[in-house]
């Protein structure tokens, strides 16, 4: 961190990212991300980008990722940091399927999900694939009853801190 503190990650992942190099969308996938909940916004570091065999370089305000010498990002410097050209968070929702919402949404029954889906009672609830598994875990033993406590068994307790089962 930038006061030499350290802060702990919750895991390690592949991150695709929808970026916006000269007015066009391209998909860029990093991996080897580290997964900081307690951070409240994204950061990439210029080194380890470079220790990745890109070349990042920072001219007028502006920043330029390149990989195998062509522009995989750019960016432009705001309140000190340079954020990267994205395109709108809208269009990276869409690539969740329709099992990945029920699991999103809680579990949800599917036909509901479905039913916002078609009526686009929710913005960005887009769906990529309309499969869903056939058993969804969660949900059977979410469904589960519990046997009953056997009744039968030992006596009552007769006695002061005497044995309960």
């Amino acid at each position: 961190m930038g006061d030499k503190g350290s802060v702990a990650t919750a895991g390690v992942g592949t991150v695709v990212l929808n970026v916006i190099v000269q007015g066009k969308t391209r998909k860029i996938k990093l991996e080897k991300v580290l997964h900081v909940p307690t951070m409240g916004f994204n950061l990439m570091s210029v080194g380890m980008m470079e220790e990745r065999g890109a070349e990042v370089s920072f001219k007028s305000a502006k920043s330029i990722i390149k990989i195998s010498d062509k522009v995989a990002a750019c960016g432009a410097q705001k309140s000190g940091l340079y954020h990267l050209d994205m395109s709108p968070l809208s269009d990276v929702a869409a690539v969740a399927s329709l099992q990945l919402w029920h699991e999103r949404l809680g579990h949800v029954n599917v036909a509901g999900v479905k039913r916002m889906i078609k009526n686009k009672d929710i913005d960005g609830l887009k769906c990529s694939c309309m499969a869903v598994e056939d058993v969804c875990e969660p949900c059977v033993y979410g469904k589960a009853a519990m046997t009953p406590m056997p009744s039968a068994g030992g006596g009552r307790v007769t006695k002061r801190l005497q044995l309960v089962h």
